[in-house]
């Protein structure tokens, strides 16, 4: 699982989960291009359904 940070600059202080560690100065078309290039590499798909488990609907 992949979970690149894509909160936008303006809002991040508000986000922040751990103290003292800075976001990436990326901005978000090349954090996901680079998410894209990760998933390639790896002879893999990006995945486009809701992302959670079967089971859990079951529940």
């Amino acid at each position: 699982m992949i979970m690149p940070n894509l909160t936008p600059r303006s809002v991040a202080a508000k986000y922040e989960i751990y103290p003292g560690k800075k976001a990436p100065s990326i901005d978000v078309r090349t954090e996901v291009q680079r998410v894209r290039d990760l998933i390639d590499a790896a002879e893999r798909t990006m995945g486009t359904g809701p992302g959670h488990s079967p089971r859990a609907c079951l529940s």
